[in-house]
């Protein structure tokens, strides 16, 4: 299950669709009621069941009491070597600054290592995203191919997402 969209918690007319879209439903409608900071906060609070219709505050503690579990946690099914907060935080921060992209593991780890000037291994941080992967944090979107006559594909290398845009929010502090 997925945090909810925006239509499912009454956030969005849902007048407008990408379904709509393709099957050529697409008419005028009315100008967004909502603001730069309305949209700012529908981000950073997004789509977390118990955070809809609270205060914003309290909406947006939600979200960061989630990432603070993530970083806090016991880290369950990770080898106890590899089981630390610090170097956990850097590559999510890492991996926020680098969602959206077909990343390396290497870049990761690069940028890891000059927010925070401590060594971390391509191993840990590749079974940090595979942990992150497996509670649904994160997510790879396969590259696309679209089977042309050509042998060399499109786009080889997944691009890189949070489940979740609130989580990148509150790894930067938003």
């Amino acid at each position: 299950m997925r945090p909810m969209s925006l239509f499912e918690s009454l956030d969005s007319t849902g007048e407008y669709s990408i379904k709509g879209l393709f099957n050529g439903t697409f008419s005028q409608g009315a100008i967004s009621t909502k603001n730069i900071e309305d949209y700012s906060f529908l981000t950073c609070r997004r789509g977390w069941p118990k955070s809809v219709g609270q205060r914003k505050e309290i909406a947006l503690d939600i979200a960061n009491n989630y990432y603070d579990s993530l970083i806090n946690n016991d880290f369950y099914g990770l080898e106890e070597s590899k089981k630390n907060s610090d170097k956990m935080k850097s590559v999510l921060r890492s991996y926020t600054r680098n969602t959206a992209t077909k990343c390396s593991i290497q870049t990761i780890v690069s940028d890891s290592y000059q927010q925070d000037s401590q060594s971390i291994s391509d191993i840990t941080v590749s079974s940090y995203l595979n942990w992150l992967r497996n509670i649904y944090v994160i997510e790879d979107i396969p590259a696309w191919n679209p089977n042309l006559r050509s042998k060399i594909a499109i786009r080889t290398s997944p691009t890189r997402h949070f489940v979740d845009p609130s989580i990148a929010c509150s790894s930067l502090g938003l």
